[in-house]
């Protein structure tokens, strides 16, 4: 009798083990950051405003009280993409011009969009006096991919988006994702840059990669717990079957 008691013991120890060896992931790589904070904390990032580079594509919108002359302007641009038809596009060359009707090309690499604006308006007073023009950013895309919910290229009408916003929009981080190996792919004067993130450190915010760039793609790199889940796929079948096997004798001696 004292030796089925001890067999019916050991099985539920056996499977909390089996369980907490297969599925345990700490608390503290979920989190997003990694100490508490009382007070506010300011940090400045150095990416304040975004500036116009070559392939950008540019909405511009010429305003005056003459309708016919501001017609001109506003329809001969070409319209670009299916899901912004509605924005008048410019495509910013691989010089950093623009073909502007009338005026013919204009230089607006390293300008901000306000800046931009100011620099078309002067121009355009040779033709159309009394004229404001509205600049802004269109086609702006991430790519996420790794451990979130949802993989994919996501567009976002925002002049610029933080690295949280962006992975909000793919769902966030699943639970395997690690938030400490965030890679950050990115294309810029002709070069290649990756460069290892951590989302839990709040200086992230003062660095250079908070602030995404059209086109960047954004990697999240699965925890070691995932890996080591994978790598011990024969353990795993191992404890299962060693389980099964104490029910099955157990079964069998209380039956006799």
């Amino acid at each position: 009798m004292k030796h089925f008691i001890n067999c019916r013991l050991c099985i539920p120890v056996i499977l909390f083990l089996f369980l907490a060896f297969t599925g345990c992931i700490p608390q503290k790589q979920l989190v997003y950051f990694d100490r508490k904070f009382d007070s506010v904390e300011v940090h400045k990032s150095p990416r304040s405003e975004r500036i116009i580079a070559p392939y950008d594509q540019l909405y511009i919108k010429v305003i005056s009280i003459d309708e016919k002359a501001t017609r001109i302007f506003n329809d001969n641009a070409t319209l670009w993409g299916q899901t912004q038809v509605d924005l008048v596009s410019y495509n910013v060359d691989s010089e950093g011009n623009i073909n502007f009707p009338f005026v013919g090309k204009i230089y607006l690499k390293g300008f901000t969009t306000r800046e931009a604006s100011m620099r078309i308006e002067n121009l355009l007073a040779n033709y159309l006096p009394n004229t404001a023009v509205i600049v802004k950013f269109v086609n702006n895309q991430v790519t996420i991919l790794g451990e979130v919910e949802r993989q994919g290229t996501y567009t976002y009408t925002d002049e610029k988006i933080n690295i949280y916003k962006a992975l909000a929009l793919a769902g966030g981080i699943s639970r395997y994702g690690d938030r400490k190996k965030v890679v950050i792919v990115r294309e810029t004067g002709g070069e290649v840059i990756y460069r290892y993130v951590n989302l839990t450190s709040k200086d992230l915010a003062s660095g250079d990669y908070y602030f995404l760039y059209p086109n960047d793609v954004i990697i999240v790199e699965p925890l070691r717990a995932k890996s080591t889940s994978y790598q011990n796929t024969t353990i795993s079948t191992l404890l299962s079957a060693i389980t099964t096997l104490i029910a099955v004798l157990y079964f069998a001696i209380s039956v006799k």
